[in-house]
């Protein structure tokens, strides 16, 4: 694009921009540096007059007007340019007018907004003028909406793990394209325009997408079941194929069972249970529906007196990753509590939070009150602050905690 019709661009923005608002769409851009930096490093005339003679072509169809610049010979008699048609202008640039693209979105989402409630606060968004995850409502975006749509209904209800890449190359013909729906993904799968704070793998699994197959890790005395197999666990860990598994039981009942967001503190952990009745289990970050069938096999094998806890990041992404597992032990008429995942501990232990945004801290208040970690709401707010999981030297929850 020239320079001119950068300019131009960027007066079609505006423009449009105060439309969405309930203004006149006739702004006026003057043609500063600040507006038009290139303009102001030409070198040549003949750059010069090829971006006035653009900007008469926009004039002479009524897209615009020129406001000439007293004291100032042509080429460079410009001050700056009025938006006079924002519609012939829109035609000039070959760009769609955002009403346009806005009713070609609703048009074509109509169908799901039923199964996507969201979906309305997205047009409502676009028709305001605002963009959605940071984009606009054009051809490019309508179709990635689409196809996160289709990924979405495709795996609802799904229990079962499917290689990623495979699935993609069988939806679309591109091994890759699932991999860049992640932003749609994650808004469809969380109803929210807000970002949900999980990593991009955390987004696939929820949805029991994954670059290779996840198997289930465990550290337990235990045995599993699976067909008419039945196979006794050692420690420090096992891990199982996830279809493979048909049931659970304890050789020796737990003292607890704690859940871990990430694979190398499961690791840990699971060493540290060598030798105790503490059962521990990787998350797999975000879990995945597969992932929940089994949790809640597990929850069906343990005494009602056994205290489960999750043990997960200081931050936005770890609080949603601790409410799914929570409605997964909700179902099982069981509670789960937190571990190490309380600021005000964690500073007391000696360890230094990372900073923060105000709304990071909302956001992880929020989740413990779906909870109904209702403690944490307060000291969150007492001691705001983030923290890897990574960066706490784990221990076991068979003694009383800390004050």
């Amino acid at each position: 694009m020239s320079i001119a019709k950068r300019f131009l661009a960027k007066a079609f923005d505006r423009a449009q921009a105060a439309q969405a608002r309930g203004k006149p769409a006739h702004i006026r851009l003057p043609l500063t540096k600040a507006q038009c930096p290139d303009y102001f490093v030409m070198r040549s005339l003949d750059d010069a007059t090829q971006f006035r003679a653009e900007l008469a072509t926009a004039e002479r169809l009524g897209a615009i007007q020129i406001d000439p610049a007293p004291r100032l010979a042509p080429p460079r008699d410009v001050e700056a340019i009025v938006v006079a048609n924002i519609e012939v202008l829109a035609m000039h640039l070959g760009i769609d007018l955002r009403a346009s693209q806005v009713a070609l979105a609703r048009e074509q989402l109509a169908p799901f907004l039923d199964a996507f409630p969201i979906l309305d606060e997205v047009l409502d968004r676009w028709i305001s003028g605002k963009t959605v995850r940071g984009k606009e409502p054009n051809a490019e975006t309508r179709k990635a909406l689409l196809d996160a749509i289709k990924v979405c209904a495709t795996r609802q209800g799904r229990t079962d793990e499917v290689l990623m890449r495979r699935e993609s190359s069988r939806m679309f013909n591109d091994s890759k394209r699932i991999e860049k729906l992640s932003r749609w993904l994650d808004m469809l799968s969380e109803g929210t325009i807000v970002p949900s704070g999980l990593a991009k793998a955390d987004i696939f699994s929820a949805l029991g997408l994954h670059k290779e197959p996840q198997p289930f890790l465990i550290a337990a005395d235990a045995w599993v079941t699976s067909g008419h197999i039945k196979s006794t666990l050692f420690r420090p860990y096992h891990g199982l194929p996830m279809t493979a598994i048909g049931g659970f039981g304890f050789t020796i009942m737990p003292a607890c069972l704690v859940t871990v967001e990430n694979k190398s503190t499961f690791h840990e952990m699971a060493m540290l249970a060598i030798g105790t009745q503490a059962c521990i289990i990787f998350s797999g970050g975000m879990p995945s529906p597969a992932w929940h069938r089994i949790y809640s096999k597990i929850l069906e094998s343990l005494n009602d007196d056994v205290p489960i806890y999750h043990f997960g990041d200081l931050d936005v992404g770890g609080f949603r990753i601790a409410h799914a597992i929570a409605e997964s032990a909700r179902l099982q008429r069981r509670s789960l509590q937190h571990w190490l995942m309380d600021p005000q501990l964690l500073i007391a232990l000696g360890y230094t939070l990372y900073p923060f945004k105000p709304s990071q801290i909302t956001k992880m208040q929020s989740w413990c009150e779906r909870i109904g970690w209702d403690e944490l709401i307060e000291r969150i707010a007492k001691s705001p602050g983030l923290l890897e999981q990574e960066r706490i030297i784990p221990t076991l929850p068979l003694a009383k905690r800390p004050n």
